[in-house]
This record gives structure tokens, C-alpha cells and sequence, in this order.
């Protein structure tokens, strides 16, 4: 019989950025941060989504970040004006 290893290996690889666009990566990043600590203060805030589905999740919070789309009381928008479609859904 042929013996049967008893462990498993994982590898990791590290790649480093090097870039001349250093500013627009940490405010890339900062943004992104922002919007992330929106949804996640917007889920705390709801307990009722708590329970949802994933694509449920996202399109409730999706609808309440998105103001005067179907005016509910209580929405916000998502970290300002100027922030795209793209933030609404993604980082969640």
C-alpha cells in the first residue's frame, strides 16, 4: 500500500509594488477604507439585515446607501456625492 501524507503545505507569495503613483494609491486606498467603514456602520445600524442572504445584503444596503432613490427615511449616502456606482456594491 502506498503511504498517505498526513499534512498539507501552503505556500504564500509576497509581490511588492513599485510605482511612481504612490499619492494615488494611498488615496485610492483611504477611499476605499471610507466606504468600507460606511457599510459596515450601515449594517451594525440594521440588525434586520443581519440575517439576509449575501445578494439580499447587498441590494438592502445598496438601497439604503443610494438617497431619494425611493426616499425611505433614515438613508445616507455612501461617504459623499462624488463617489461612484463602483463603491456602492463592492466593498461589502
Amino acid at each position: 500500500m502506498a503511504d498517505v501524507k498526513e499534512y498539507y503545505a501552503i505556500t504564500t507569495k509576497k509581490f511588492t509594488l513599485r510605482t511612481s503613483h504612490d499619492g494615488w494609491l494611498l488615496a485610492t486606498q483611504k477611499i476605499y477604507n471610507e466606504v468600507l467603514h460606511f457599510y459596515y456602520c450601515l449594517f451594525l445600524e440594521y440588525p434586520e439585515l443581519h440575517h439576509l442572504g449575501k445578494q439580499r445584503l447587498l441590494r438592502e444596503m445598496e438601497r439604503l446607501s443610494i438617497v431619494g432613490r425611493e426616499k425611505l427615511s433614515g438613508q445616507r449616502g455612501a461617504g459623499g456625492a462624488d463617489q461612484g456606482f463602483f463603491f456602492r456594491r463592492h466593498p461589502v
